[in-house]
């Protein structure tokens, strides 16, 4: 198992994030763009926005779709070259202070050293 896809999660600062949000509220969205980061280095590009997360699942059957802390589903963006990854935080809903800020993390985030 290659060690560098989990050298991002050492480096990250806070997933874009507000401070008042626990720390365990980035776990899934940190595994999410480690899962997305692993098909990167399969397929040579990550999903697309029409392909989803839910590529992800059907590559290994015992995976289920990427979900938020709120077991919600991430919004996810991506042409296949560039991603970002989103949770609209407890409420749901974008914006929002405390529990209820987005989590925001994109590919540039989570750039590794080649």
């Amino acid at each position: 198992m290659n060690p560098l896809p989990f050298l991002f999660l050492l480096a990250l600062p806070s997933a874009s994030a507000s401070p008042a949000l626990p720390a365990k509220a980035r776990l899934p969205l940190l595994a999410a763009a480690r899962r997305l980061q692993d098909y990167r280095n399969v397929r040579g590009r990550f999903p697309t926005t029409y392909e989803g997360l839910a590529v992800l699942a059907r590559r290994d059957p015992s995976e289920r779709v990427a979900r938020d802390f709120w077991k919600r589903t991430f919004h996810y963006e991506s042409d296949g070259e560039h991603f970002l990854l989103r949770s609209y935080g407890r409420d749901g809903a974008p914006g929002g202070t405390g529990e209820d800020a987005d989590l925001t993390l994109t590919d540039a985030d989570i750039q590794t050293p080649e």
